[in-house]
């Protein structure tokens, strides 16, 4: 399948009462809105086949029936990602909305919200290089020594172990950063995962298995994810340990699924904490 990604930028000019005028995050909601309500009518223009998708509100699907060609339009704010696997069925798409709605044609997608996309005939490479560098500038370790691995082998992170960190505000800042970054980096899902448990009260054991992970990306900041064109078959693989956390003693769960040649969600988790009634419920439930 041929993708072809276009941007737009929407003009939600939208007239409010003086009183509004004053408060301009309620102007952006109220604009919002109003499109929001907008785009649900857009049966009106001749795009009859519309449907949101059920995972994300921000997604809406063109020609859902199977065995056609379809449309894809992404919403973040205001802007517009419309792809598919047809350019004139793109372009169809972008005329129709055009009709309602004062658009801004960008050209093909090559950032969005710090992710860098790159399209050739070999297919779609995903990065976030530059937010990758930033990071790195933010926390003081570019340029730093390099290390080969995210994480110590067989590493175990203790909740109580080492002082406790300062400032953990910024620890928590490094950790919501890492965790944005794994959305093209599978192959840091598994560390960040590990030093995203202790957020509440971080020491510094755990800052220092954070920065390691910064010097990690020192050495493979172009990382990325490749989508090649043709074969998208879906491969899945998860993997458990038992009791391996030695604060909780829970077990985690680790899985990731494959789109054709590219990593696709991977997760590491652990699972929910039940107490006795909760436990016993459960059972009850599995053996009558």
């Amino acid at each position: 399948m041929d993708i072809f990604s276009s941007t737009s930028d929407l003009d939600l000019s939208v007239k409010f009462n003086s009183d509004a005028a004053k408060f301009p995050k309620e102007k952006k909601i109220r604009a919002l809105r109003k499109f929001a309500k907008k785009l649900n009518a857009l049966q009106i223009l001749a795009m009859k086949d519309i449907c949101r998708g059920q995972n994300d509100g921000c997604c809406y699907l063109i020609s859902c029936a199977p065995d056609v060609k379809i449309s894809v339009i992404l919403i973040y704010v205001d802007d517009l990602i419309i792809t598919g696997d047809d350019s004139e069925e793109i372009d169809r798409v972008q005329v129709n909305l055009g009709v309602r709605f004062h658009l801004k044609k960008l050209g093909e997608l090559h950032h969005f919200l710090g992710l860098e996309l790159e399209q050739n005939e070999e297919g779609i490479f995903l990065c976030q290089q530059k937010y990758a560098k930033d990071l790195l500038i933010r926390f003081g370790l570019f340029g730093s020594n390099v290390i080969e691995t995210p994480m110590e082998v067989n590493a175990n992170l203790h909740m109580d172990e080492g002082e406790d960190i300062k400032d953990p505000t910024k620890y928590r800042q490094l950790i919501g950063s890492l965790i944005y970054l794994t959305l093209t980096r599978p192959d840091i899902v598994q560390a960040v995962g590990m030093v995203s448990r202790f957020m509440q009260a971080p020491k510094k054991p755990h800052l220092e298995a954070a920065r390691r992970i910064l010097k990690y990306l020192q050495g493979t900041i172009d990382f990325g994810i490749m989508y090649r064109r043709g074969g998208y078959k879906i491969n899945g693989f998860c993997d458990a340990d038992y009791a391996g956390d030695k604060s909780t003693r829970r077990s985690t769960t680790c899985y990731c699924f494959n789109l054709g040649s590219g990593a696709n969600q991977p997760c590491l988790c652990q699972p929910q904490k039940l107490n006795i009634e909760q436990q016993q419920w459960r059972h009850k439930k599995a053996h009558g």
